[in-house]
C-alpha cells in the first residue's frame, strides 16, 4: 500500500511588489501622458497597453492587480463600452495601497 500526502496552499494577501517603482514611474509620466494618448471630448482614452508602459510591468501584471482590486477602469461618459485607464487615480489608488501597508 502506498502513502497519498495531501497539502494545501495558504492563501495570501495580494500585493504590489515594488509599489515604489511603479509609483515613480507613474509620476514620471503624468505631466506628458495626454499628448501621448487619443483624447475624445475631456476624457484622454488610457487603455492597458498605455498603463504598462507608464508603470512599467507587463499586462499579466496589470491584468493581476486589475482582478485583485487595486484599481479598476472608468467607464467613458461619451463612448458606449468605452472604458479607460485614468492614471491620476491610478496613482491616487497606488498611494492609498501604499499608506495602508497593503504592498
Amino acid at each position: 500500500m502506498e502513502t497519498l500526502e495531501i497539502s494545501m496552499k495558504k492563501k495570501t494577501k495580494p500585493q504590489i511588489l515594488d509599489i515604489d517603482k511603479a509609483i515613480e514611474n507613474l509620476k514620471k509620466h503624468l505631466p506628458s501622458y495626454k499628448s501621448e494618448v487619443e483624447v475624445y471630448q475631456d476624457e484622454a482614452l488610457i487603455h492597458k497597453s498605455h498603463i504598462t508602459r507608464f508603470l512599467g510591468i507587463t499586462r499579466p501584471t496589470l491584468d493581476k492587480w486589475i482582478q485583485e482590486g487595486f484599481f479598476e477602469a472608468v467607464k467613458s461618459k461619451y463612448l458606449p463600452r468605452t472604458y479607460f485607464y485614468p492614471p491620476e487615480e491610478i496613482l491616487k489608488h497606488l498611494l492609498q495601497l501604499k499608506d495602508r501597508n497593503i504592498c
